[in-house]
């Protein structure tokens, strides 16, 4: 364990430190399932953009996936009502 969980598990009565234990590895457990789970979907997701854009034959498909950064020049009409700004899409 952690240097940290070590020196609270010293301060702990004896009589909680085994129930603290099998609380801190349950814990463990589940925040490692769910950041692997986090990972895995941001994978599927990035791999799916990459080949649907592949597939429509869009130019370098890897940097071209939505993201915050690529952001777009909207407004209320389904039209631009002037050319956007350079690097920015109408909606």
């Amino acid at each position: 364990m952690p240097r940290i969980v070590t020196a609270a598990m010293d301060r702990l009565p004896p009589q909680h430190v085994e129930t603290s234990v099998a609380v801190w590895r349950e814990l463990n457990g589940v925040i490692g399932r769910y950041i692997r789970g986090l990972v895995l979907d941001g994978l599927v997701v990035g791999v799916l953009a990459a080949l649907g854009l592949w597939a429509l034959r869009v130019p370098y498909p890897l940097l071209s996936a939505p993201s915050p950064a690529s952001p777009t020049w909207c407004h209320s009409s389904a039209r631009c009502s002037r050319p956007p700004p350079p690097g920015w899409s109408c909606c």
